[in-house]
Parts: C-alpha cells; structure tokens; sequence
C-alpha cells in the first residue's frame, strides 16, 4: 500500500493528505504561485481549495509568516479563481458551504 503524504493547512491548521491540499510556491521576486504539480523548486505552503482558508491566508498575512518574507499578494478574488480554474478538473474544490 502506498503511503499517503500529509500536510497542514495554513488557514485553518487541519491536517489532510498531500493530494487533497493546493501547494503555493513563493518566486524569487516574492510573487506567488500555484504549484499544481507540486513539483515547483523552492520553500512551498499548503492550503485547503476553500474560500475561507484562502481569506484566512491574506487577512492574517499568514503567507508572510509561513514564507518568512513579505510576498506580493495577488487580489484575493483574482487568486480564488485561478484555484478554482486549475483544480476544477480534479475535483477536489470545496464548495462553500457557509453561505
């Protein structure tokens, strides 16, 4: 049997397997990007494909912390939407439930 992976949320701190989270690379010009690979080189973040972890994300500027550096954010809704674009097919977004 193969092992599963697990990493850690950044917005909501759960832990969930590897496949099930989208990795965010930070650029050496401090910009961001999805990893859909997860195969990018360079420090990497985990976080939920769910709307409220991704506000987490940007309202505690845990990208920030979790890069130890200040990274160049994209407009939130911009971000969400490209999640949205490329993990689609996967079938792995989160619906939101909460509203």
């Amino acid at each position: 049997m193969k092992k599963k992976f697990q990493r850690t949320c950044i917005g909501c701190k759960k832990t969930s397997d590897k496949s099930n989270l989208i990795r965010i690379v930070k650029t050496p010009d401090r910009n961001i990007k999805i990893d859909v690979d997860k195969k990018l080189p360079g420090r990497g973040a985990y976080i939920c494909p769910n709307p409220n972890c991704i506000e987490l994300a940007f309202k505690n500027r845990l990208l920030d912390k979790v890069f130890k550096d200040e990274v160049l954010k994209p407009n939130k809704r911009d971000f969400f939407e490209s999640i949205k674009e490329k993990f689609w097919e996967r079938n792995i977004l989160i619906q939101n439930k909460q509203k």
